[in-house]
C-alpha cells in the first residue's frame, strides 16, 4: 500500500445526493459479501462425519405374490420404506434391516387397514426372502432363508415354491427328460 500525494484541488466532493446514489449502488454488494460470509463460517464450523453404525443387518428381499390383493405400502416398525405401490409380482432388491424382531406391514397403498400385521425376526448377516401370499383377504407372509453359497461344480441352485394357491401342485422338468426334478409342489 502506498499513500498517494493528491492536492486537494484535483480532489472531486460528493453532494449528498451523490452520497447517497453510492450508498444505494454498495448496499446489494455489502449485503451479498455478508451472506459470503455467514455461509463460509456455517460450513467451516465443522460437522461430525462419523458414520452411525446401524448394528447387525440382514439382506431382506420382499416379493408380492398375492394374486388379488391391491398395490400395497409396506411399513417396517410403523415406518413406511416404499414411495411407489408395491405391485403385484413386483420385488424388491435386498434391503438393510436392523436384526432382530421387526415388525412388518402391508396394507393397501395410500393407507387403510393393514392386511398383515405379523413380526418377523431377522438374523445378523443373512439374507432372506419375504413372501406377500394367498388371497387378499387371508394374505400372510412366507419368509425363507436365502443361502449364499454357490453350488457344487458343474450344478446349480433352483429353488421352487408354489406361491398359486388355486393351482394344482407343481412341478419342475427339464423339456426331453421323462423324470422330474421336483415332486408335486403344492402351494407352500
Amino acid at each position: 500500500f502506498r499513500a498517494l500525494n493528491i492536492p486537494e484541488e484535483h480532489l472531486v466532493r460528493l453532494g449528498s445526493k451523490q452520497k447517497n446514489t453510492m450508498k444505494k449502488m454498495y448496499r446489494p454488494g455489502i449485503a451479498a459479501l455478508t451472506a459470503c460470509i455467514l455461509v463460509s463460517f456455517v460450513t467451516s464450523c465443522g460437522f461430525d462425519n462419523d458414520t452411525v453404525d446401524p448394528g447387525p443387518i440382514a439382506g431382506v428381499s420382499l416379493y408380492h405374490a398375492s394374486p388379488n390383493a391391491p398395490d400395497l405400502d409396506i411399513l417396517v416398525d410403523d415406518i413406511k420404506i416404499n414411495t411407489v405401490p408395491f405391485k403385484y409380482g413386483a420385488n424388491t432388491d435386498y434391503l438393510r434391516f436392523s436384526t432382530g424382531n421387526r415388525n412388518i406391514k402391508f396394507r393397501p397403498y395410500g393407507g387403510g387397514a393393514n392386511a398383515i400385521d405379523t413380526v418377523l425376526t431377522f438374523e445378523p448377516e443373512k439374507d432372506f426372502s419375504v413372501f406377500v401370499v394367498d388371497e387378499f383377504e387371508q394374505a400372510k407372509v412366507f419368509m425363507i432363508f436365502d443361502d449364499p453359497s454357490p453350488p457344487a461344480a458343474g450344478n446349480c441352485k433352483v429353488r421352487l415354491i408354489n406361491l398359486s394357491p388355486d393351482s394344482d401342485p407343481v412341478q419342475l422338468k427339464i423339456k426331453g427328460v421323462t423324470l422330474p426334478l421336483t415332486v408335486g409342489q403344492s402351494f407352500m
